[in-house]
């Protein structure tokens, strides 16, 4: 079956793991990488005794379904109209609804409460003329992970789990609808302004994973993916990596809040026409050690870092205007 047609609906669900039917017309999403995996399973093996050699049958259990995929990071096209992977594709990483302000721009608030909001995801490989293998899954949440790298244009990467109450089957989902966002536009120095402790630094990448590990959670009576606070979940390790070019410690010296932990503002605005703007800012970024590498001649510095939260929910800020 050739993989040449690919097509993913979602939908925010009312209640949890109850599917909220994605329609071709209203929800279908624009991502691209989509791996999904259509049927994962914890299994037992059976221990019977039998009067002859060979492998025991087993049995599956606690049946699931993954989708890795990623989406381009761009405005909706008008400042204070909300971007549809920031209505749909955040709300499964304990993110809000965006919240307009005026007409201005679109905020899109960390949730602090439980596990958040989650997906019904439908989605299709395959063509008309060798057949569809369609895939569903309800109850889906993710981490996510947004990349600005020079050169490129800046994405945002999940890799989530939800229920499997469908196996796949061979039904077509029928023709999207597909939203009509503005191309995204590259990461350099017309569109990009990046600033750390107020400070330009000259940038290749920017990498942020809000670090929350995804859990298939199942007992008598629930079934549930939630986000596994006990090992780090739940924006427990949200930080990231910077790679940036080592400014004169004359001029800028970062290795003194390294040992301080100092807390350093973060700026990164992307975009440069109304609609068509991203602007991510943190007050408490703090950086660890960096290690050194060479690039064209230029001494180069990489610096994992962490987010630290002084309220609730305000260890990034994310808007499009």
């Amino acid at each position: 079956m050739p993989n040449n047609s690919q097509i993913v609906l979602a939908k925010i669900e009312g209640t949890y793991g109850v599917d909220s039917a994605p329609v071709p017309a209203t929800d279908a999403q624009i991502i691209y990488d989509w791996e999904p995996q259509p049927m994962q399973f914890d299994e037992i093996r059976r221990r019977i005794d039998r009067g002859f050699a060979g492998r025991r049958p087993k049995v599956k259990t606690r049946g699931r379904q993954g989708h890795g995929f990623r989406f381009e990071l761009a405005g909706s096209g008008t400042a204070n109209i909300a971007t549809r992977w920031g209505s749909v594709w955040l709300r499964a990483c304990m993110f809000g609804a965006p919240v307009p302000n005026g007409a201005i721009d679109v905020s899109y608030p960390l949730e602090t409460v439980g596990d958040g909001s989650s997906l019904t995801l439908y989605g299709h490989k395959g063509d008309a003329g060798t057949g569809y293998v369609r895939m569903r899954t309800q109850g889906l949440r993710s981490n996510l992970i947004l990349n600005f790298t020079e050169g490129d244009f800046p994405y945002g990467a999940m890799d989530g789990i939800g229920l499997l109450n469908q196996v796949p089957d061979g039904t077509a989902i029928g023709a999207p609808t597909l939203p009509a966002p503005p191309a995204p536009v590259e990461v350099n120095s017309v569109n990009t302004t990046f600033t750390l402790g107020g400070f330009a630094l000259l940038l290749r990448s920017f990498e942020l994973n809000l670090g929350m590990k995804t859990s298939y959670r199942s007992l008598v009576g629930q079934r549930a993916v939630i986000f596994d606070t006990a090992e780090d979940g739940d924006r427990r390790s949200a930080g990231g990596t910077i790679v940036a070019e080592l400014p004169d410690p004359s001029v800028r010296n970062y290795f003194t809040e390294v040992t301080t932990r100092a807390d350093l503002a973060l700026s990164l605005v992307h975009g440069t026409v109304a609609g068509n703007i991203l602007d991510l800012t943190s007050a408490r970024l703090q950086i660890d050690e960096p290690t050194f590498s060479v690039e064209q001649n230029r001494l180069m510095m990489t610096c994992n870092y962490d987010l630290i939260p002084s309220a609730a929910g305000n260890e990034l800020v994310l808007k499009t205007r």
